[in-house]
């Protein structure tokens, strides 16, 4: 459910799951964001972790990295998206350099 807007009124589709579409997903933390949303691109409209119409992610990333779901069978509702860089999970695709130190780890 969109948590500032009424849901649209939708007919069924049968290719529900089948698309790919991309949205804007804020974590927690910053600009006082209280907990993950989501904004959909095409109308501006916020929605909460549980009220999402969203069905599988892919992938997600941001000006550091870019991580790939290994775990395609979990709803979006499900994930965990504070735990990318340690769960397997997801599978980053750049290396972090400010975490190595000169290649010795």
């Amino acid at each position: 459910m969109c948590i500032r807007d009424r849901p649209d009124l939708q007919q069924q589709d049968a290719f529900e799951g089948s698309r790919v579409h991309a949205w804007v997903m804020l974590l927690p933390g910053k600009r006082a964001v209280q907990e993950l949303l989501f904004i959909e691109p095409s109308t501006g409209r916020i929605y909460n972790m549980e009220g999402n119409p969203y069905t599988y992610v892919d992938a997600v990333f941001n000006n550091k990295n870019f991580w790939i779901n290994r775990s395609m069978d979990v709803p979006v509702g499900e994930l965990n998206f504070g735990e990318m860089n340690t769960s397997t999970n997801w599978e980053y695709v750049m290396l972090d350099s400010l975490n190595f130190d000169n290649g010795q780890n």
